[in-house]
């Protein structure tokens, strides 16, 4: 009988230590929607290899920044590389971690089937979206920082006879029937749809986005977080975001 207590009293003590050992760590993400996809399938692999689960808030870049000033828990953050250098210069971020990783350039979309027009100088880029009859763009309203950076594109006059429609999802709209093209970040592009991209706009519009990541100063899992950085911005993961529409 004493032996049976004995057995008991030693698991219990053992379930006792191993217990927060083997509860799993966690991390909160602030990350712009953009990105939802490529960090998605990371996120997935990281938590198989590692435990550690990746909890995410996906929002407009716009957003973010008054998120981590607020209550919302971040282990990371994710945003464009001048918003992220603008909160850096604040001492909202942990020193030494903020990390380039990746630039989304803006696509050119038409439905699958449709016509590909010639956008490869900015002189035929400019004429294939003055002969469109539609052109969906996200209305920059809604915090979205591609919309921002096409509407910048927008103001220059050479295209004020474009027939602009500001929208919530320029893919969706040519799928639904509402714009014949649309321009809308490489990594927001769902195939799905019916949708496909003809090609980058030139470089000369600048409409491209650069992101970086890094580790709040108000991190509570900051080995976890870091160990994340490092894994979404390591060498391997390159391929899963080029098929998200981010090039390392």
């Amino acid at each position: 009988m004493r032996r049976i207590f004995s057995r008991i009293a030693v698991a219990a003590v053992f379930l006792m230590l191993a217990g927060p050992c083997a509860s799993a760590a966690e991390i909160h993400v602030l990350s712009p929607t953009a990105l939802a996809a490529g960090m998605r399938t990371l996120a997935k692999s990281f938590t198989q290899e590692t435990g550690t689960v990746v909890d995410f808030t996906f929002a407009g870049a716009a957003a973010i920044p008054a998120m981590l000033d607020g209550d919302a828990p971040a282990d990371l953050v994710i945003l464009p590389a001048a918003d992220m250098d603008a909160i850096d210069q604040k001492s909202a971020l942990r020193a030494g971690t903020k990390t380039t990783l990746g630039r989304v350039e803006t696509a050119f979309l038409v439905k699958v089937g449709a016509p590909h027009p010639d956008i490869s100088t900015p002189e035929k880029f400019r004429a294939a979206l003055l002969a469109a009859g539609s052109v969906a763009v996200n209305d920059p309203a809604t915090g979205s920082a591609g919309g921002v950076v096409v509407a910048k594109m927008l103001r220059d006059p050479q295209f004020a006879d474009a027939k602009i429609k500001l929208v919530s999802g320029p893919g969706a709209a040519i799928a639904q029937g509402n714009a014949e093209v649309a321009l809308q970040l490489m990594s927001e592009v769902n195939p799905a749809l019916g949708i496909e991209a003809v090609g980058s706009i030139p470089a000369v519009w600048q409409t491209h986005l650069d992101f970086s990541v890094a580790l709040p100063a108000k991190s509570t899992a900051s080995d976890a977080g870091l160990a994340f950085l490092r894994y979404i911005t390591r060498p391997e993961a390159a391929a899963v975001w080029k098929s998200a529409g981010l090039d390392r």
